[in-house]
């Protein structure tokens, strides 16, 4: 009788011992659930603090995964608009055309990470110049840009174009990279 109790208790330890386990995976994915919503909830910040600036934000995919396409188009730029771009991170597709974005702006964004993500960036009739070309061949995934009406000269297109051939780290499908003047 010893035997069965002595095996009863050790069953019973093992059960309680798995309860616990699978009570403390629940409350892991639980968590995991609440992080995500967390994240999400935090996105959505990000977004509203752009459109509430006035700009137009979704969200697109493609095989090289999701990004944001934000149009600021005909804007005054500010630096409050340039903290909320490198805030919101992925930033594939973005119009500044007709705004009064600078080249320490678009230097700006370089810097807090944004610019690696352009897939297409239009800075038509805007102000900036070569300085801020200089600036993009590190974006390897840019496939076009729009400076017409800008002043970036055609020494500046050059040096770009040459800039992306020459970086063994932009891939072969984005060195030649689309650049309408």
């Amino acid at each position: 009788m010893r035997t069965i109790i002595r095996f009863g208790a050790r069953a019973a330890w093992a059960a309680g011992l798995l309860a616990a386990l699978l009570l403390a995976g629940c409350r892991s994915g639980e968590e995991a659930m609440h992080r995500n919503e967390r994240e999400q909830q935090a996105i959505q910040q990000k977004v509203d603090a752009l459109t509430g600036l006035g700009a137009k934000v979704t969200r697109a995919s493609s095989p090289l995964g999701e990004y944001w396409v934000v149009d600021l188009g005909g804007k005054s730029i500010t630096d409050e608009h340039v903290q909320r771009l490198i805030e919101l991170e992925r930033v594939g597709v973005l119009n500044l055309s007709r705004s009064t974005v600078t080249d320490a702006q678009m230097k700006a964004l370089a810097d807090g990470g944004v610019a690696k993500y352009f897939y297409k960036l239009d800075l038509s009739h805007t102000g900036v110049t070569d300085a801020t070309l200089d600036l993009l061949p590190g974006c390897k995934v840019l496939a076009e840009v729009n400076v017409a009406g800008a002043k970036v000269t055609p020494a500046g297109v050059a040096r770009f174009k040459q800039a992306r051939q020459a970086d063994p780290d932009v891939g072969p499908r984005f060195k030649t990279t689309k650049i309408l003047t």
